[in-house]
């Protein structure tokens, strides 16, 4: 009794010869053709799979059969690294099964020709992957050692865009840890220190009047070090602190000193961290006034200063995977942090153990043209100007016109308008990368609540400010550039508009003009 309980047994075939017949598989088991058939009569076996193949493109012989079968699998011998012909031809005889039954003595013309399609083909393959990637994968590391071997000015650079690549990992691992281990709730300064209204009198309110959570504490800590700590800073000047403060006494070296100063946003969005939404930090970094580099006391002049005296800017975003997008004043670059936050201790003041390992991931990052995106929150747009409302009606017609009825073409009728997504995520990092990736508009328009605008000119709207030009987008208050702006105080505030240029340049039209003026 054969498998599946079935006795094997002979028929016949068509011809008349007897045949075992497996019916297991119903088939008759195949014989060896007759001596005396011939090849050339139309009928003959050999001849007519070899026409089939021939259509079928598969006259070859047995080690480039194996080749191509394993290549039918996947690209897995492309990725890796199967490029030297011989060993994928020795590999490929190594593992060849039988002959398929006809290959003829011709077949040695056609193995050359199927070989070389198949050397295209991983040609093609591998060109496909380096057009993917970055390759090699550049870390932050090696690509700050490249940028230094180009401009010497950036020696000092280095060591703080590394400290920089660390510190994003450490807060990183605490915004993943921060509902597992208790942190994403508000901090608590011992009590006595709550303003009034601001809540119970043991919640710790910053300078904003904003009630602090506790990571927002734990952050600002960790980039304080993370600024000071490698040298070449002076002085630094946080959101969650009223005035800057000098690098020696964040450090406890009295001798500690450097030509920069930071500002930056330790966590912006840290309210939506309880929700699993994505957060994160905004810096900039410039040439500190003279009283900080010579030693003497920060004050407010030594970082209120236009966006234009920025030599550096970037973002952390903190999200499905940890980015780090930066300028260096020449062109916008992305790494993301690769594979797990590395272990290690991440405590208030410390910035954890683990190894730097940020890599390429987008260089020269340019932003669209224009973008079916707008990032507002319009749940205050009854509270703008006229101005205002009436821009983003117009946006929001013009993203959805066709772009040949844009262009004057009319459109046709097949054309169906383009779909048109307010994406907020109340969170000016996440906000800001989706609109410099797929283009559009973001904007925090003033309102009658906040006259002047929200964002914070120093720390907020001039690093982003200078990443989105960088990247060929404008970056406006609806009046002037935003970097043209002459901050009045650390904490100055201002109406901000970033985005792709075709989107934004009808905000700056003169007929909006009179209205704005009367807001």
């Amino acid at each position: 009794m054969t498998a599946h309980g079935h006795h094997l047994h002979h028929g016949k075939t068509p011809g008349g010869n007897s045949s075992p017949i497996n019916s297991a598989t119903g088939k008759a088991a195949p014989t060896s053709p007759p001596a005396t058939s011939s090849s050339t009569d139309g009928k003959g076996s050999s001849s007519n799979r070899k026409r089939r193949r021939r259509r079928r493109g598969l006259l070859i012989g047995p080690a480039v059969w194996a080749a191509f079968k394993e290549e039918q699998k996947g690209v897995t011998r492309t990725l890796l690294g199967f490029d030297d012909d011989n060993a994928f031809r020795k590999e490929a005889d190594d593992t060849a099964a039988p002959p398929p039954e006809g290959a003829g003595e011709d077949s040695g013309v056609e193995n050359e020709t199927m070989e070389e399609e198949l050397r295209r083909r991983r040609r093609r393959l591998q060109e496909e992957q380096r057009r993917q990637r970055p390759v090699p994968r550049t870390t932050l590391g090696t690509f700050m050692v490249e940028t230094r071997s180009r401009s010497p000015d950036m020696e000092a650079m280095v060591p703080i865009m590394k400290s920089v690549g660390k510190t994003c990992t450490a807060v990183s691992r605490l915004v993943r840890r921060a509902q597992i281990e208790g942190m994403a709730g508000l901090h608590q300064d011992g009590g006595g220190g709550g303003a009034a209204g601001a809540g119970s009198e043991s919640e710790s309110v910053n300078v904003q009047g904003e009630v602090q959570k506790e990571l927002d504490v734990l952050s600002n800590s960790i980039f304080l070090t993370g600024f000071c700590q490698p040298g070449g800073m002076s002085c630094v000047a946080s959101e969650e602190e009223e005035t800057p403060r000098m690098c020696a006494a964040v450090v406890g070296d009295e001798k500690h000193g450097g030509e920069y100063a930071a500002v930056f946003d330790p966590l912006d969005g840290s309210a939506n961290i309880e929700a699993g939404l994505p957060c994160g930090t905004i810096f900039g970094i410039l040439r500190a006034s003279g009283s900080a580099r010579e030693g003497r006391k920060a004050g407010p002049s030594t970082v209120v200063l236009p966006g234009r005296r920025l030599v550096a800017a970037g973002y952390c975003l903190y999200g499905p995977s940890t980015k780090l997008v930066f300028t260096l004043g020449a062109g916008v670059f992305e790494f993301t942090l690769r594979g797990e936050v590395a272990q290690g201790g991440a405590g208030e003041g410390g910035l954890g153990g683990g190894e730097l390992d940020f890599v390429l991931t987008r260089s020269n990052l340019r932003i669209p043209r224009s973008g079916n995106v707008y990032s507002v929150n319009e749940a205050n747009s009854v509270s703008w100007s006229e101005a205002i409302q009436d821009y983003f009606q117009d946006l929001k017609t013009t993203m959805a016109t066709p772009p040949s009825s844009a262009d004057g073409g009319g459109g046709g009728v097949d054309e169906e308008a383009a779909e048109v997504e307010n994406q907020y995520a109340g969170a000016l990092v996440a906000d800001i990368h989706n609109v410099l990736v797929n283009g559009g508009v973001f904007a925090y328009p003033a309102d009658v609540r906040n006259p002047n605008g929200k964002l914070r000119l120093l720390y907020e709207g001039n690093p982003i400010a200078m990443i989105v030009e960088e990247a060929g987008g404008i970056a406006t208050t609806g009046f002037e550039a935003i970097r043209d702006v002459r901050p009045q105080s650390v904490h100055h505030r201002i109406p901000a508009f970033f985005g792709s240029p075709d989107d934004l340049l009808p905000l700056l039209d003169p007929r909006y003009l009179h209205s704005k003026k009367k807001r």
